[in-house]
């Protein structure tokens, strides 16, 4: 996780990316959508590219 990695805690990203730390507790959960804006927000919080979220997630394509 992106964040762990940081070395960041909820409430540092939400601080860093100025957003409220249940939406960061949510986005964890699965539980939230994740906007543009917001990704790119996180992103330079953890100061990454935003395209690292992405890494290794498998999407299936419906043919």
């Amino acid at each position: 996780m992106l964040r762990k990695a940081a070395g960041f805690t909820q409430a540092t990203l939400a601080f860093y990316a100025e957003v409220d730390e249940k939406t960061i507790r949510r986005i964890e959960k699965g539980e939230h959508s994740v906007s543009m804006d917001l990704l790119i927000s996180l992103a330079q919080a953890l100061r990454v590219n935003p395209a690292q979220f992405f890494e290794g997630m498998k999407i299936d394509f419906e043919e």
